[in-house]
């Protein structure tokens, strides 16, 4: 939670997603695809603080790597099935029980959103993401929306911007 300056929430976030992103994988070679989803594991293994499976993650990038398949597959399911014990449950509001939003409130938050985006800074983003999640969006909006938290949760700012 260091690296994310003490923000809990973003970091409950990263959880969740790591959770979800890889609760069914198992590494069985090493090519291309599994290599690119290794180093992206590797990040987020560092961000959560699993320390192990960040070290397996980048043994297996280098080129002897699959003498440490077994490990890290082992490590893996070992965070994921920690986080499946001890993680709460992540619960959110259905659109219609969330308020509405007027166009100006709406405008003001999304351009927000986008400074924040522009400046990479995800505490920044978190906060206007959660502020914006407390209303109902019409169908198109939300899936813009939760395309673009999904890329900041995964610091993927540049492409978040695309959205904009």
């Amino acid at each position: 939670m260091n690296y994310l300056g003490g923000n809990q929430t973003l970091y409950l976030k990263l959880l969740h997603n790591f959770q979800n992103d890889y609760q069914n994988i198992t590494i069985s070679r090493l090519d291309d695809t599994t290599l690119r989803t290794i180093h992206t594991l590797k990040g987020f293994s560092g961000s959560i603080g699993a320390l192990r499976l960040y070290e397996l993650s980048q043994k297996l990038e280098q080129p002897s790597g699959n003498k440490y398949l077994e490990a890290f597959n082992q490590e893996l399911h070992k965070v994921l099935d920690e986080l499946n014990t001890k993680l709460p449950q992540k619960t959110q509001k259905p659109e219609s029980a969330k308020a509405p939003i007027s166009a100006k409130l709406k405008n003001e938050l999304f351009k927000n959103l986008k400074d924040a985006l522009e400046f990479m800074e995800p505490n920044k983003c978190s906060d206007i993401i959660q502020k914006i999640e407390a209303y109902a969006l019409d169908s198109q909006e939300t899936q813009r929306f939760e395309e673009i938290k999904r890329l900041v949760e995964h610091y993927e700012f540049d492409e978040a911007l695309k959205f904009f």
